[in-house]
């Protein structure tokens, strides 16, 4: 733990967070005054506001520590807390959300993924993930994240040129669409994933008769599976042998009772003659580290891809 606050309430703030570390990981936790390599960083800090016009520790890149912020702010809030039980699940979400994230980043640092067993998913080649990132001032970035069969990564940007041509280049072309949200290439094939304006929605006519003739317990585990199936779990529909569509919803088994959103449908086709495999990549949402106990929404190595590059 580094206090970057430092003020009359930040030492309490990281005695408090330092005991519920311990209680909630079994971890050591030392309080420093700068991040070791060797070591999780967790940093106090003010929320972004308080930053205007100061130079805001946010934007200071670590390159060789894993290092995830926490504020102040937040701390105070759930410290503030007098419901007992609000409170333990208040500091169980926000320190499981940190410890998720920084593990995440210490993974990109060792240029291996740990959060999973990726051996596990008995790939025999490099899947390559890819993805256009625009800079502030809206130039085009195209990363690349080639994740090899025993997990190990690594991390490449490259450049869109007329003169060179390498396996990378017909994966840049294809960001030339702006419904492109990402690649996936597996092999010589590669599979493109749109985005598109097309939601989920529940078993309407059911839940309409059903609530016509006085049965509103639609909130129990039985009704959920019945009428609303189109926002749980991850399911994939075939277009053809070329496309398909897919969305993430909520986890189905032991959810929670609340369904406040629809969800995205994205669809994935083929790059020329590739193969669709995508419905294999499915099993790579079916993870909560990324999104801090919900199902992720792209196969989870997008997010490593991007923590790379703000790395």
């Amino acid at each position: 733990m580094i206090d970057s606050v430092l003020d009359s309430t930040s030492s309490i703030c990281i005695e408090e967070i330092e005991q519920r570390l311990t209680k909630q990981f079994g971890s050591k936790v030392s309080i420093l005054k700068t991040p070791k390599s060797d070591a999780i960083n967790i940093i106090l800090i003010h929320e972004d506001e308080y930053y205007r016009d100061k130079v805001d520790p946010h934007d200071k890149v670590y390159k060789d520590c894993a290092v995830q912020h926490i504020t102040i702010e937040t701390v105070s809030h759930l410290m503030d807390m007098t419901n007992d039980r609000d409170k333990e699940s208040g500091w169980k979400s926000v320190l499981d959300c940190i410890m998720q994230e920084v593990l995440i980043k210490e993974d990109i640092k060792s240029k291996h993924i740990s959060m999973v067993n990726w051996a596990e998913y008995n790939y025999t080649d490099p899947v390559i993930f890819g993805i256009c990132h625009k800079d502030d001032d809206n130039n085009n970035h195209f990363h690349f994240m080639t994740v090899y069969p025993n997990g190990d990564f690594s991390i490449v940007e490259k450049e869109n040129t007329l003169f060179e041509q390498d396996e990378y280049q017909d994966c840049i072309d294809i960001f030339g669409k702006e419904d492109v949200i990402g690649i996936v290439k597996l092999g010589n094939d590669i599979n493109v994933i749109h985005n598109t304006n097309l939601r989920t929605i529940p078993e309407i006519n059911i839940l309409k008769e059903r609530l016509q003739n006085g049965d509103n317990k639609v909130r129990n585990k039985t009704s959920i599976d019945v009428l609303f199936p189109a926002v749980t779990d991850i399911k994939s529909f075939d277009t053809n042998k070329n496309s398909l569509h897919y969305f993430s919803g909520i986890i189905g088994a032991g959810m929670k009772r609340d369904i406040s959103t629809a969800a995205n449908i994205r669809m994935v086709d083929t790059y020329r003659h590739s193969k669709l495999f995508f419905n294999d990549l499915l099993r790579l949402m079916a993870v909560t580290f990324v999104r801090n106990g919900q199902l992720t929404i792209m196969p989870f190595p997008f997010k490593y891809l991007l923590e790379g590059i703000q790395s």
